[in-house]
């Protein structure tokens, strides 16, 4: 289940209903899965809350004006930005999944680091 956030890498979305399905699937079956899952995907959301944010925020700059031209002034920079938090955020996320894989794969606790309980 741990390695199901792995998705997150071709969509934050998909990296969140991954492991959402697994957990709803086994969390009354297999030990562990519960805290597991409840704590990965609370993670998981709030790595792919700024990848959302960022991308409303670009599509609003994007919005033509009133007499109908795009400006793309000051765009390339909001990009860059829109591209560094693409890359640390999926970055962390495939990290900690990676890591808690080969913690519980070794028998030890999982550690997932930013994780408000959205889904108690």
């Amino acid at each position: 289940m741990a390695l199901s956030g792995l998705t997150f890498i071709f969509s934050p979305l998909l990296g969140i209903f991954i492991p959402l399905i697994l957990w709803l699937n086994r969390r009354g079956k297999v030990t562990g899965v519960d805290d597991l899952g409840k704590k990965m995907i609370n993670f998981l959301i709030l790595m792919a809350i700024p990848i959302y944010l960022l991308r409303a925020i670009s599509w609003i700059k994007l919005q033509p004006s009133a007499n109908g031209d795009i400006s793309l002034n000051g765009f390339h920079d909001f990009f860059e930005i829109i591209i560094w938090v693409n890359a640390i955020t999926i970055s962390l996320a495939v990290t900690f999944c990676i890591w808690n894989a080969i913690a519980l794969f070794r028998g030890k606790r999982t550690f997932w680091p930013i994780s408000i309980p959205i889904i108690r």
